[in-house]
């Protein structure tokens, strides 16, 4: 936690986290955007060297952002409202993650805090971008185990690191 930044209090309402949530995803799009543009470079020369065409790229920024953007969503949570906020999920493989309208189960991650769902990645899936719910939103099923999870986190951290450290910078501003 930064040093110069006491946490506010441990458990605040869906209307105090949401103003965050916006502001986090303000943060995280244009990271999201720099990632997909890294891993188009990637497949590009990939593909050069297959002397195939490469894929196309994803039309939504959030897609394929959910553990990522989870695991930074969770710590600067708890950055600014102390707790334990942690990392939830869930795979389509295992009739789990968010469900949109009409669609069966998409793999999923999301924030889970004392009883409370915070998801700034659905639109990934064609939902409203933002979501604070409570747990038990039928378009939300964890099947990841903590576990297993920890293991599927463990390869974003030193990425998350790296936005956590310009998030705090943000966050404190110039003159603080």
């Amino acid at each position: 936690m930064p040093q110069d930044r006491a946490p506010r209090r441990a458990e605040p309402g869906p209307d105090e986290v949401r103003p965050l949530l916006a502001q986090a995803r303000a943060f995280l799009y244009p990271r999201w955007q720099g990632w997909h543009a890294e891993r188009r470079a990637v497949e590009r020369g990939l593909a050069r060297l297959a002397g195939t065409e490469p894929a196309a790229g994803q039309a939504n920024a959030s897609a394929g952002m959910a553990k990522f953007s989870a695991s930074f969503l969770a710590q600067a949570l708890a950055d600014e409202f102390g707790g334990r906020w942690t990392v939830a999920g869930g795979l389509e493989d295992d009739g789990g993650g968010l469900r949109p309208p009409g669609g069966g189960w998409r793999d999923h991650f999301w924030v889970s805090h004392k009883g409370l769902i915070l998801d700034v990645c659905a639109d990934a899936h064609g939902l409203d971008a933002l979501y604070v719910v409570e747990e038990g939103d039928p378009r939300y099923r964890r099947t990841v185990a903590p576990a297993d999870l920890k293991v599927m986190l463990r390869d974003n951290a030193r990425r998350i690191d790296g936005w956590l450290r310009e998030w705090r910078a943000f966050r404190r501003g110039p003159f603080t």
